[in-house]
């Protein structure tokens, strides 16, 4: 006698519930999976309006706004030049260098790749003026505040 003559169930019967496990299995690594992709793309449009609002205030020549786009123990490296620390010497340099001018041609940064974890972001692409060929690349480490905000942590400019 086999098992399924031994226990009452058919082929049929054993096909169906093996069929509809299988199916369950499915629907609960659907359900698993799901809510992380949208998280994804939720930090990927997060991320892409931080990146909007960081070259926005740079166009906008408001120092303030933009200084607020970095953390407060921030750094930017300038091609060929120095290393900027910290919130108030961001906002001090760019004030300096173009005072309350609006950007002309406006600057764009054009992402090439972006790694997201959890609370930490890694952008590299190239930099340069709206229309013109790319004077550079750039590397932003972004980091988000406690608010979940992404500002830069480390950023680094190059040039061609």
């Amino acid at each position: 006698m086999d098992f399924y003559t031994a226990t009452g169930y058919n082929s049929f019967i054993m096909k169906t519930r093996i069929m509809l496990a299988v199916f369950l299995m499915w629907a609960v690594a659907g359900l698993v999976t799901g809510p992380v992709q949208a998280t994804e793309n939720q930090e990927e449009r997060a991320l892409a309006a931080a990146r909007e609002r960081y070259i926005t205030t740079y166009n906008q020549a408001d120092w303030e706004a933009h200084g607020a786009m970095h953390q407060a123990a921030a750094a930017v490296m300038m091609p060929n030049g120095s290393i900027i620390e910290g919130r108030e010497a961001i906002v001090n340099l760019f004030s300096r260098i173009f005072g309350d001018n609006p950007v002309n041609p406006p600057a764009e940064m054009n992402p090439q790749e972006i790694r997201i974890t959890a609370d930490w972001a890694w952008e590299r692409g190239s930099w340069g003026r709206l229309d013109e060929p790319p004077l550079g690349w750039y590397l932003i480490i972004w980091q988000k505040d406690p608010a979940g905000e992404w500002l830069a942590d480390q950023v680094i400019y190059t040039s061609r």
